[in-house]
């Protein structure tokens, strides 16, 4: 976790968010012990882009175009998918 900090930093981030399970007790102590705190709990919602007509009708002009989709993502996951475990990079 160490140097895991120390790249963030290096990356300019301001902090580090870590999201969990909250009877995930194991990776709430992990991240306790790794020097996170304040636990808040929240609603995460979530609306699927892709069933939209806008979204299709901008993905099939890429794809005419011959443009594939960039990668964006300001998460980097950490642990394995099934624990819902991730650290965000936040420079907000």
């Amino acid at each position: 976790m160490a140097r895991l900090t120390d790249l963030f930093i290096e990356a300019g981030a301001r902090m580090m968010l870590v999201d969990t399970d909250a009877e995930n007790e194991r990776a709430v102590h992990f991240f306790e012990r790794s020097g996170f705190g304040h636990p808040v709990e929240h609603v995460f919602m979530s609306k699927n882009l892709t069933t939209l007509p806008k979204y299709q009708k901008h993905r099939e002009k890429e794809e005419n175009e011959g443009r594939s989709r960039p990668a964006r993502s300001s998460s980097l996951h950490v642990g394995p998918r099934q624990t819902g475990t991730n650290v965000k990079n936040s420079r907000e």
